[in-house]
């Protein structure tokens, strides 16, 4: 159930506040458990929480002062500070499990289906009251042929996809039937054309082979393979690199970044006049666009002093920056992924983080053995 209310809200028409049934279904399992508040207690003192716990709350603390003194959120102008749903977010991911990560895996394995579908039938969208809903024109760039799946735009797809095949490999899901779940997100990857996305899944399938390679009992038999595996993907770009270099420039030859590179500047020279106090803890945007970097996102938003302490939250976990955490990360330098406030994605990185470790053969690291219990901190 918790890994569906994860999911539900990624979807077009449902909205994000929806997020909050989730504390809905955390606070009855308090309710129905025979432990009553000793249950939340237990959630963040044996997953060795506690402290993790206090710093993020120093954190919401204070970006909600930041906020209101810099009257975002007040009788003249009422906002609640979005950073007030990030506790919730952090609970919801030490609580997710194996099963909620399978859920959440087939209903995005379910979407790839309709976006192959919306493809056959050249519409970006089923929705046709989507106001990304177009019909395709005859066009071989990829880029003017994203599909949207159920999603409300391309890339919340390209990112869903991304995510689905890093749980099935953090989650070591095996059999033909992932096999084939594997297959339809490399598919549908290509058909979002979410180049963030790409870049991301590609960091991640090369670093999961390198990993697989150190950690093979069978080194020299996977050395061959994988030196002839590279030598293959090598010579098809070889060969195919004036394809691959039209459809990544969209047919200009020129690295086109989509005016980050204006975007980025101007969230600069804002960070550079509000250093320490950023937007007031109030999301910084460039007109409709965001800073399209999560990093960014965060000191231009709350400046200096809350973000490291943000990142020092992040950083005590560092022995879990796994491929899958790095992985996110990277996504996120070009896009507003991390950081969010309340997603999918940040639920899945305090899962990844902060999660019971003690759950076996479900929660590894680089060398893909399972982690003890921590003590709590």
């Amino acid at each position: 159930m918790l890994g569906f209310l994860a999911y539900l809200p990624t979807i077009a028409f449902v909205p994000h506040q929806c997020y909050l049934a989730i504390s809905a279904l955390l606070f009855w399992r308090i309710y129905s458990s025979t432990r009553g508040l000793g249950e939340l207690d237990r959630d963040f003192t044996e997953t060795g929480n506690k402290v993790n716990l206090y710093i993020l709350l120093c954190f919401v603390a204070g970006s909600v002062a930041n906020n209101y003194l810099h009257r975002h959120w007040g009788p003249e102008e009422f906002t609640i500070p979005y950073t007030l749903a990030i506790p919730l977010c952090f609970w919801a991911g030490i609580k997710l499990t194996t099963r909620d990560y399978k859920v959440i895996v087939y209903c995005i394995g379910l979407e790839c289906m309709v976006a192959i579908f919306e493809s056959f039938q050249g519409i970006s969208t089923i929705y046709s009251s989507l106001a990304n809903y177009q019909v395709f024109n005859d066009t071989d760039l990829l880029y003017n042929r994203r599909v949207l799946g159920l999603s409300e735009g391309s890339s919340h797809l390209a990112l869903k996809v991304l995510l689905g095949y890093v749980l099935i490999d953090y989650a070591k899901m095996r059999g033909k039937a992932f096999a084939c779940l594997k297959a339809l997100l490399l598919i549908t990857a290509l058909l979002t054309y979410g180049r963030t996305s790409l870049v991301a899944l590609t960091v991640f399938l090369l670093f999961s082979m390198i990993r697989n390679w150190i950690a093979s009992t069978k080194s020299c038999r996977n050395s061959v393979g994988a030196i002839v595996g590279c030598c293959i993907v090598s010579l098809l770009a070889y060969f195919m690199r004036d394809d691959l270099v039209h459809q990544f420039t969209r047919d200009t030859n020129q690295l086109e970044l989509s005016q980050r590179p204006g975007i980025w500047s101007e969230v600069f020279e804002d960070m550079r006049q509000s250093l320490f106090f950023g937007n007031g803890s109030y999301k910084k945007f460039v007109g409709e666009y965001h800073a399209h970097n999560s990093y960014l996102q965060l000191f231009s938003t709350h400046g200096v002093v809350l973000s490291i302490l943000y990142i020092i939250l992040l950083c005590r976990r560092i022995k879990r920056f796994s491929i899958h955490v790095i992985t996110l990360f990277v996504y996120s330098l070009a896009q507003y992924g991390l950081f969010w406030g309340i997603s999918l994605i940040d639920m899945l990185l305090f899962s990844f983080l902060f999660g019971d470790s003690s759950i076996p053969e479900s929660r590894t690291g680089w060398r893909g053995k399972a982690r003890g219990a921590q003590k709590p901190s």
